[in-house]
Parts: structure tokens; sequence; C-alpha cells
């Protein structure tokens, strides 16, 4: 069953294969180590590529797994949403689909540093997405919340 959460793994797997094909490269290039190209391409593929693709690809599971939890116990057996209804794929989906986009921006940006405001732009449109999700989440365990709770007499 496909994952979106997996695939943000793969993503950053991947990137990180990249950073370490990079580097042995760079090992046996000293013109491509001395290069600015080199540190920055190493930088984004290893920490936008690799690392900030682990950490969003968990966040996902983890906030729905912590709004199904915390509702578990404040709501009767079986009423608490489904993990997959407390951020739905095709918003994670999204998200996905603009990291991966700005990966190669920024990638162009290391090279090119005029790009570096496209890649920016990228960057700050997954930030917003990720917030969105984020924002939708809390807001599915506040109506969960509201219904099980009886309004004052």
């Amino acid at each position: 069953m496909p994952d979106i959460t997996l695939s943000f793994w793969r993503v950053g797997l991947i990137s990180l294969l990249a950073a370490s094909v990079l580097w042995l490269v760079g090992q046996a290039s000293s013109a491509l180590a001395d290069s600015t190209f080199f540190a920055l391409a190493l930088g984004v593929l290893f920490l936008v590529g690799f690392a900030l693709s682990v950490i969003q690809g968990m966040l996902y599971k983890i906030v729905s797994f912590l709004v199904w939890f915390h509702l578990q116990g404040k709501l009767p057996p079986g009423k608490a949403p489904n993990m997959k209804d407390i951020v739905s794929d095709a918003a994670a989906r999204r998200h996905l689909r603009t990291h991966i986009a700005s990966l190669p921006l920024c990638l162009a940006a290391a090279l090119w540093h005029s790009w570096i405001y496209v890649a920016g732009c990228a960057l700050l449109v997954g930030g917003a997405l990720l917030l969105a999700n984020l924002i939708r989440a809390w807001n599915v365990y506040l109506r969960a919340l509201a219904k099980a709770t009886p309004a004052p007499a």
C-alpha cells in the first residue's frame, strides 16, 4: 500500500546516496572539491534532500498518531478518526511534490546563485503546505473533541 511517509523517506535516502556519491567524486577530483558548488551541493543534498525529507515524512506519521492517540482516551471506543483521515494523503502528496520540485531548484541555486530566490520560494511553499496540513490535523482534533464534549447546560 503506498504511503506518503515512505515516499518522503525514499526521497531522503536517494538524496543521501547522491550526496555520498558526490562526496566520493569530490575526493577523487580536487578541482570539484575546491569549487563552491561542491560544498553547497553536498549541503543541499544532505540537509534539504535527506534531513528535511525524513523529518517532514516522520512529522506526518507522528502528528497523525498523536492526534489519534489523544482522542482515543477522550472519545468513546471506535469514535476516534482514522489516522489517514487526520492528514489526507492528497494533501501530504501535494507537499511531497512541492518538496521534490524544490530539490533541483536548490541544486541549481548552488550552481547559479541567482536561482536562490526561486529555490527559496519553492521551499517556502513547501513549508506553507506542511503548516497547512499540521493546522488541519489540529482542527480535526478540536472538531472531534468538540463532538465528544457535551455542551454546558
